[in-house]
């Protein structure tokens, strides 16, 4: 008798709720010595068997090739890839263990990258000795049943209420509760992804995802380099590691600097998307150009920026 899918689904949920004794999720050490736990499984959304449930379980643990599980679940990227595009990124020096409260007189700007499915953008400042830091990320899907130009709006002005709410840490309110300072003003760096200022076949700039953010309130909006590879060595040059630069938890921690120093850009530790593209971008097999439709949008918006 053939089964049913109801049947089906539900021998795979009876499979799934030992997951955790699974080896694949254990803390485990992977074929270049990392120290893996589980934690870096669930802070890829679609990696995170507990929200897709059974067949994705069933899809990944079953069937992906085991070269492309390591390079995607172990971060050995290196396998069957083109080797990482940030091979030097290492979360025990470049993410802060407490987030940095920035000063008032600093540079601020935000990236942003509308793509298709998932709209990304990395909210950064620069501080007066030069250090940069990323603050904060915005990461979301399409808003579900709304057409594309609707859906560019309301992720701009989600954007915006992002950002008055880091103004407002900052600056903080008057007595009557109002904000003392609008995000505007101090967000003047703003970029968007260059492609996003051109309607796909047309060349009307006037009407493009650019243009509903600037009818949403991005009155300085300007577009980002299209330089890739240009934009990946400016991104290198900021994580240098030099023994005169300061890690900015020092003081906090009883940490020493490394031998071979602290970077001039660190990240805060709530970015989690971040985080893990960045630790899994790759190039493709020729090693020439990053690969091809992988989760990269925060890397886009990285690269924007620093490159800025």
């Amino acid at each position: 008798m053939q089964e049913t899918p109801e049947q089906r689904v539900h021998r795979s949920y009876e499979r799934l709720k030992d997951w955790k004794n699974n080896p694949r999720f254990q803390k485990r050490r992977t074929s270049l010595g990392y120290l893996i736990f589980p934690i870096f499984d669930f802070m890829i959304p679609e990696r995170d068997p507990e929200r897709l449930g059974a067949e994705w379980f069933e899809r990944e643990c079953g069937k992906t090739p085991e070269a492309k599980w390591r390079a995607e679940h172990e971060i050995d990227f290196s396998a069957a890839l083109g080797g990482l595009v940030y091979p030097t990124f290492d979360i025990r020096r470049d993410i802060l263990l407490y987030p940095i409260k920035p000063q008032k007189h600093w540079l601020f700007g935000i990236a942003i990258d509308p793509g298709v499915t998932v709209t990304a953008a990395l909210i950064s400042c620069l501080s007066d000795t030069g250090y940069a830091f990323h603050l904060a990320e915005y990461y979301e899907g399409t808003i579900v049943g709304e057409k594309e130009d609707k859906s560019a709006y309301r992720h701009a002005t989600a954007l915006i209420s992002r950002l008055q709410i880091i103004v407002d840490e900052i600056w903080g309110f008057d007595d009557s509760g109002r904000s003392l300072m609008p995000w505007d003003k101090v967000f003047r760096t703003q970029l968007l992804d260059p492609s996003s200022w051109r309607r796909e076949g047309s060349s009307d700039e006037g009407e493009s995802v650019a243009k509903r953010y600037i009818d949403a309130g991005f009155d300085y909006l300007e577009k980002g380099i299209k330089d890739i590879d240009g934009g990946i060595q400016r991104v290198h040059e900021w994580e240098i590691r030099s023994v005169e630069n300061e890690h900015p938890n020092i003081g906090v921690m009883d940490w020493t600097n490394p031998p071979i120093g602290w970077p001039k850009k660190f990240v805060n530790p709530n970015l989690p998307n971040y985080i893990a593209e960045k630790l899994r971008y790759h190039y493709d097999k020729g090693g020439n150009k990053p690969e091809k439709d992988q989760m990269d949008h925060l890397c886009d918006c990285e690269r924007t920026i620093l490159a800025h």
